[in-house]
């Protein structure tokens, strides 16, 4: 299993960059931002080397849960606090990383 660090520097400017190209496309070119988003949808596993299934294991969130983070079909950012740590300590990052801005 591989896991996956990177400088929160890098992370914020890319975060940055990102929620630009999203403003430009719902703004300038009246995309929606679930059809702009699905174009960069990038999977927990792709970011931590975790599968779904070994990240519900590790951190003891419920595989479904996981899953609908993943598919947006569920906020993350109005979760429970026990679950945000949970996958922040499994995943190294902190509760903040994981909330969408």
């Amino acid at each position: 299993m591989a896991i996956h660090a990177y400088f929160e520097e890098y992370v914020a400017g890319a975060q940055r960059i990102l929620g630009d190209a999203v403003d430009f496309a719902v703004m300038t070119l009246g995309l929606e931002p679930d059809v702009f988003g699905r174009a960069f949808a990038v999977s927990m596993e792709e970011i931590s080397g975790f599968s779904q299934s070994e990240l519900a294991a590790e951190s003891g969130v419920p595989l479904r849960q996981i899953q609908l983070f993943e598919q947006r079909q569920r906020n993350i950012n109005k979760t429970a606090a026990e679950t945000l740590l949970r996958l922040s300590k499994t995943l190294c990052c902190r509760m903040e990383d994981l909330m969408e801005k």
